[in-house]
């Protein structure tokens, strides 16, 4: 019989400054009434001499409301103290009990090594006694273990339950509303972050307890207080073996075959999630957040309130993979001592450091596009609908909130470039064009696959077959919260616009569709007829002068219907809407190239928002034709470019889009 002693977690808690903080607090709340009982008698002195009809009624009466608060107040910091004067008393003996386990230890373990080894007639007279003494020691590890746990779940719960004195709990008078922000109340959730911090790896069970129950801005505070938390309940997937009829099993059975990409699968996925009891699915977003945050079928709000543990604890991640990744190679480190080396060694040290060296640089660069793109996020305090950390990173947001009073619901698919790194620049372009914020408007930004990253990666169909059957699993979720009569756009920029086209083969629907300089129509896709999507209203924008039009033209392999037909989106059979001005005012702002269709106010942005809206929009103003007897054919012309001033001021003209839609 062999046994192995267990290892002795490294308690090593500062208890004298906690027992120094339970002291202050406890003078704190001893005198903190009396703080407010002076200043009243002061101000009661005072208050007759005070004479001004606009303020002096708010004035006379602000401290007087204050005492709620400070009772509140009081109490909290009473309540501070004897959660963690409780914890100081608990966790001392464990400490001392681990202290002295470790000190043990290595006398034990060298006794058991000796008994095991040693010859046969002794060891196993020997082990007899040696054994139940390993047993013992295991046992009292185990029981310590399971205190210090109990202790420190017990310890945040209590603080974590601490709300009164909040700044939120102030009252609303005017004074207070005119006066500058006061001292934030403390953090509690943050006081929960370091206590196993010595005590080796936690489970994401562990964290349960805690989080259960939590409001969404608290979940995200314990995110922001916890990174290492978030970052394994992030890291946390579907167990391989569940106990039959639990709610991981029945959510299993429910994803399975790749459920999440089809209309049928996701309405399934759906069904199932809301068979679950309210309990099991609050547990299973707060115990597998990246899992179910993602997951076509769970409601949109439900997989947001998830993926504000999974934003933070990725974020966590990619920062300990920053600090993994160390130093860049330095050529010194490989090139070989001394000055009779052969040539070719130093050769092959060349060659080894800078294979490390494109590594380690694709590496950094990846790490630090995904760090970008995650900061913003959580910062920014985004609404995640889904965020993977594959490739340069995938993610989905949603700005305001699908309900009954949704009216319009637009989503931007962009184009070669984008990664997560880029959320912040796309998320100001979508903002460009959806219009004021408010309770009838729903926007999502889709960047929920990988993306060209350059023009020259875009010869390939690869990225819009990946991409398009994605594209139109979200479709299929967002039909199952939209209302039925809500007002739907897709919009497709560049790359995007080829995606989108694929997306609609796939099954997406839409009641419109907008081409902003697409690299074509969707592979295999030559006609309205070729998608799900046949009666959607469709529109296209792009300059007179973007080089994207040679890939419409020679592209149609990997992005339209066949080389031979190319991608020009004139087959989809859209209304041209006029890229016109970056500024309306200014008829010298003309628009040209292929990066700024989502410039704030400009022709272009403007279009696309009253798609969006439905209201109005400025159609393309046509080229003319001249009759010449040159050699090289017709002269065209653009009025537009030839005299700009005739259409700035406003003197484009606009037409109503439902007149478009007829």
């Amino acid at each position: 019989m062999t046994i192995r002693l267990g290892s002795v977690p490294e308690l090593d808690v500062p208890w004298g400054q906690l027992s120094d903080a339970v002291e202050e607090m406890s003078q704190r709340a001893a005198s903190a009434g009396s703080y407010l009982v002076d200043a009243q008698a002061a101000w009661a002195g005072l208050k007759d001499a005070y004479r001004q009809p606009d303020t002096e009624l708010e004035v006379h009466a602000a401290l007087a409301e204050l005492d709620g608060p400070m009772q509140e107040w009081t109490a909290a910091l009473a309540a501070a103290r004897d959660a963690l004067a409780a914890f100081v008393a608990a966790g001392r003996p464990l400490q001392a009990e681990a202290e002295e386990l470790a000190a043990a230890r290595p006398a034990l373990a060298a006794h058991l090594a000796a008994v095991l080894d040693g010859d046969e007639a002794q060891g196993d007279n020997q082990a007899e006694r040696a054994l139940p003494r390993a047993e013992a020691f295991n046992g009292r590890l185990a029981s310590l273990r399971a205190d210090w746990q109990a202790l420190t779940n017990e310890t945040s719960a209590a603080l974590k339950g601490i709300s009164g004195g909040t700044l939120d709990s102030l009252p609303p008078t005017p004074l207070l509303a005119a006066s500058a922000a006061l001292p934030a109340a403390p953090p509690w959730a943050s006081f929960t972050s370091g206590l196993n911090e010595r005590f080796g790896p936690l489970t994401p069970e562990s964290y349960l307890a805690s989080l259960t129950g939590l409001t969404d801005q608290e979940l995200r505070e314990w995110a922001a207080a916890n990174p290492e938390g978030a970052a394994l309940l992030a890291a946390n997937k579907l167990p391989v073996w569940r106990m039959p009829g639990s709610a991981e099993a029945v959510m299993a059975q429910a994803m399975a075959n790749d459920a999440a990409l089809t209309e049928a699968g996701i309405g399934t996925i759906r069904d199932a999630w809301k068979e679950l009891a309210p309990g099991d699915q609050e547990r299973l977003l707060l115990l597998y957040p990246a899992v179910f945050g993602a997951l076509n079928g769970v409601p949109f709000a439900k997989r947001i309130r998830a993926n504000t543990i999974t934003a933070a604890g990725y974020r966590e991640t990619v920062a300990t993979r920053q600090e993994q990744l160390g130093a860049k190679p330095d050529l010194n480190d490989y090139l070989p001592a001394g000055q009779n080396q052969h040539r070719a060694h130093h050769q092959r040290a060349y060659l080894q450091y800078t294979e490390d060296l494109e590594r380690w640089q694709t590496e950094h660069n990846r790490l630090a596009t995904l760090r970008t793109g995650l900061d913003f996020a959580v910062e920014h305090q985004m609404q995640v609908v889904m965020l993977s950390l594959d490739g340069d990173g995938r993610i989905v947001t949603m700005d305001g909130a699908l309900g009954p009073g949704t009216r319009t619901i637009a989503t931007l698919v962009p184009g070669t470039g984008a990664d997560l790194g880029q959320l912040e620049a796309y998320t100001r372009r979508l903002d460009a064009v959806n219009g004021e914020p408010s309770t009838g408007t729903v926007s999502f930004y889709w960047q929920g696959t990988d993306l060209p990253d350059e023009v020259s990666d875009n010869v390939t169909t690869s990225f819009n077959e990946d991409g398009g059957p994605l594209l139109a699993a979200f479709d299929h979720a967002l039909d199952l919260e939209a209302r039925p009569n809500a007002r739907t756009t897709y919009i497709g920029y560049s790359a995007g616009g080829s995606l989108l086209g694929t997306g609609e083969r796939e099954g997406l629907d839409s009641t419109n569709i907008v081409y902003v300089a697409p690299a074509g129509t969707g592979h295999n896709v030559g006609s309205p007829e070729d998608t799900a999507n046949p009666d959607a209203h469709r529109y296209w924008l792009q300059t007179r002068d973007d080089p994207i039009s040679a890939a419409q033209i020679l592209g149609g392999g990997y992005h339209g219907p066949s080389f031979w037909r190319g991608g020009n989106p004139t087959a989809m059979d859209p209304v041209r809407l006029e890229t016109g001005f970056l500024r309306p005012e200014d008829p010298e702002s003309l628009m040209g190239g292929h990066t700024d269709y989502f410039r704030r106010d400009s022709t272009s942005a403007t279009n696309i928002q009253g798609v969006i809206e439905g209201t109005e929009v400025s159609t393309y103003v046509e080229d003319q034709i001249h009759q010449t007897f040159s050699p090289y054919g017709p002269l065209i012309v653009s009025p537009l470019e030839q005299n700009p001033e005739d259409y700035a001021y406003g003197n484009l003209e606009t037409v109503t889009v439902e007149s478009l839609e007829k």
